[in-house]
């Protein structure tokens, strides 16, 4: 008699992540994640004791997935905050369910965005944008927070089905008018 095959936590978690990209994060169940795997759901309630620690895995790899994703830098813009901001809107558009699970349903929240841009880590960034402007740190952070709340709602619309993506759209929101480069 053959061994059987052994589900692993990460074989779960790999499955339900899959779930998530596909279907949505509500559709990540006990019952699903076995029929994904081809097998019952007992491995799944061994290696986790509830659905909830699930989505919570699924979560840290979904934020994963999504912090590697946005720093992978095309090279195209010039400017590494429009490099980000666009690929967080194409993220939006390829990877609807994963970001309506990270950015819409709230139940994850990390940090407000005024938090985050207050951390020291994000200081540099601060600089960077505040040299690009040609202006002081304090305007960059207004000025960030201003796009960021354009390019979340943009994102969010376009991850709804509510607007199309357009790249180029994205980029004339983005780049100040001085400093606008064809593409």
């Amino acid at each position: 008699m053959p061994p059987k095959t052994k589900i692993t936590k990460e074989m779960i978690l790999d499955a339900a992540f899959e779930i998530t990209r596909r279907d949505g994060i509500s559709n990540v169940s006990a019952r699903t994640i076995s029929k994904q795997l081809d097998c019952s759901t007992q491995p799944i309630m061994y290696n986790y004791p509830s659905i909830a620690s699930v989505r919570r895995d699924v979560h840290l790899k979904a934020d994963e997935f999504h912090m590697q994703y946005i720093m992978k830098p095309s090279g195209r813009f010039g400017q590494p905050l429009v490099e980000i901001a666009v690929s967080y809107v194409r993220f939006a558009y390829e990877e609807p369910n994963l970001f309506k699970f990270l950015f819409q349903t709230g139940r994850f929240s990390a940090q407000s965005v005024e938090e985050l841009i207050n951390e020291e880590a994000f200081k540099p960034v601060l600089e960077n944008l505040a040299a690009t402007l040609n202006s002081d740190v304090k305007y960059a952070k207004e000025y960030f927070f201003a796009k960021y709340l354009m390019i979340h709602g943009l994102a969010s619309l376009v991850a709804d089905k509510a607007v199309d993506y357009n790249e180029s759209f994205v980029t004339k929101l983005l780049v100040p008018e001085n400093r606008r480069r064809t593409n």
